[in-house]
């Protein structure tokens, strides 16, 4: 039937992403940058934050800076980390109200973004941001976006549980939903 080919299709093409690595020099960048401002992957806390256009078609979803910062300081408590790989689309103005308001509720908190060379295009610094953020101690996505998704997929590729996994809603800490993306896992990473 076509719904048992689609649902093949989407294994078939999480399972072949499941075996698939970045290329060696944007992994490089990645582990370069780690090492300069993060330390290593079991020190920080990354987190995917989309904005440009998610608060227009997920209103009821979308974080203010003050509730981003707040998760922010939380986690960091939580996990006993001080640093924080940003990995987003919003503007430059945005992340340093967000930076300067964790500086508010946990004032020994640092909070890094990629700042890719000139040289590297859009797609390739994309995935040098969620090469970085795939790496940390615990990750934060975006409920419903798809560069979220990838990163919680490289992380249960690296052979991460979801225990550290989470995502943010409204201001909120939700685990990520198992029936979103423990299945597709399941039948990717048995076989």
């Amino acid at each position: 039937s076509t719904q048992s080919t689609w649902v093949q299709d989407r294994v078939d093409y999480w399972r072949d992403l499941a075996h698939m690595v970045w290329h060696h020099t944007l992994q490089r960048r990645a582990d370069k940058f780690i090492a300069r401002y993060l330390g290593n992957s079991e020190r920080y806390l990354g987190m995917h934050l989309r904005r440009k256009d998610f608060e227009r078609f997920h209103p009821k979803e979308y974080s203010t800076v003050e509730e981003v910062a707040r998760v922010l300081a939380s986690q960091c408590s939580r996990y006993g980390v001080y640093d924080v790989f940003l990995a987003s689309d919003g503007e430059a103005t945005e992340i340093d109200e967000i930076r300067n308001a964790l500086r508010f509720f946990a004032p020994f908190v640092n909070l890094v973004t990629y700042q890719a060379p000139s040289k590297l295009r859009p797609a390739q610094i994309a995935i040098v941001d969620q090469i970085i953020a795939s790496r940390a101690r615990a990750f934060i996505g975006t409920l419903h976006s798809y560069f979220s998704m990838v990163i919680h997929f490289e992380r249960r590729s690296r052979g991460l549980t979801w225990d550290n996994d989470s995502q943010i809603k409204n201001g909120q800490v939700l685990p990520v939903c198992p029936n979103r993306y423990s299945r597709d896992c399941a039948m990717i990473f048995s076989s």
